[in-house]
């Protein structure tokens, strides 16, 4: 394949970076996520579209500054083996392909298998859940990630929920044996919640630890969040609003060769996505996501633009 799709989505990948982070924060959610009483096995399928300004998506390491439309399609397959109030065990599947009309080199898609448990002591929960990723970048073989997360969480009130988990990230990249890395990651959150713990607003820090082969590419980074769901009973029992704000910095160790001194990053992410029941089982979820990216490596110094939107079946 093209030197051009190597280049543009390789050097910290995230691209799909960010749908497997959120596929781990979904079992980093309030334990009410797995309340119990819910089906054991459940399977979502959804069909969607997105333009996005910039494909180079987030943390690629070299932006085309070229904007396209994709064709999303997705799959998660979750079934809870174990769902009592003292304990909880689970596994799943996801399945995500982003398909671009015009810069098809950069087609991604992602295959993870997941597992979960997590273990109440008094007001206490212990969780541990891992994931393996096997990321293909226009059909081909791309890159592996494995990663497990430990966490201890409860209930300070009865609406302030608090949360810390430590992860350890291992990427390994098939042609690029530089990008290769461990990634340990600290993440604090505090939940506030509010109409019967349906809506929240919640506060978060992360830390990152990355340590590459590639000495050029080990960094150090900060995130600070602020995150809210709001119920909107107007449009359904099961509506809501999801809004999202981040800002984050992240510092290089080594000289980058390309500017002869070590690269820094600074990042304002600003999201909004509404989840609309249209049956029982089918909802229409519409999102933006805006990203501000500065950094002294002139490449990666612009701003994206992502609209999408993705019509999902709850079995």
């Amino acid at each position: 394949k093209s030197g051009e799709k190597m280049v543009a989505f390789s050097r910290h990948w995230s691209a799909m970076g960010g749908i497997l982070a959120l596929a781990l924060t979904g079992l980093a959610t309030p334990g009410v996520a797995w309340a119990a009483g819910r089906d054991p096995l459940v399977i979502t399928l959804g069909i969607g579209a997105q333009y996005d300004s910039n494909v180079s998506v987030d943390e690629a390491d070299l932006s085309v500054h070229k904007g396209d439309s994709a064709l999303l399609t997705a799959l998660s397959v979750r079934y809870t083996i174990l769902d009592e109030r003292k304990a909880s065990l689970r596994v799943g599947y996801s399945f995500d392909d982003t398909r671009n009309a015009d810069l098809t080199d950069l087609d991604v898609q992602v295959h993870a298998v997941s597992g979960g448990a997590t273990y109440r002591l008094g007001r206490v929960q212990l969780g541990l859940d891992g994931q393996y990723s096997h990321v293909l970048l226009d059909d081909d073989r791309y890159l592996d990630m494995q990663t497990i997360t430990p966490s201890v969480s409860g209930f300070a009130t009865d609406r302030l929920f608090l949360r810390a988990a430590y992860s350890r990230q291992r990427k390994r990249f098939v042609r690029s044996a530089s990008l290769d890395a461990d990634t340990d990651s600290l993440a604090l959150d505090a939940y506030r919640f509010f109409a019967r713990r349906k809506g929240y607003v919640a506060l978060g820090l992360r830390l990152d630890d990355e340590d590459a082969s590639g000495p050029q590419y080990r960094y150090r980074a900060v995130q600070a969040s602020l995150r809210a769901q709001v119920p909107l009973r107007l449009l359904g029992p099961n509506a809501r609003l999801r809004l999202g704000a981040s800002h984050g910095k992240r510092d290089y160790r080594e000289i980058t060769p390309a500017i002869g001194r070590e690269r820094f990053e600074k990042r304002t992410v600003l999201n909004a996505a509404l989840d609309i029941p249209l049956t029982k089982a089918l909802t229409m979820r519409p999102q933006v996501r805006y990203t501000d990216r500065q950094s002294n490596l002139p490449a990666f110094d612009y701003r994206e633009h992502v609209l999408s939107s993705m019509l999902t079946y709850r079995f």
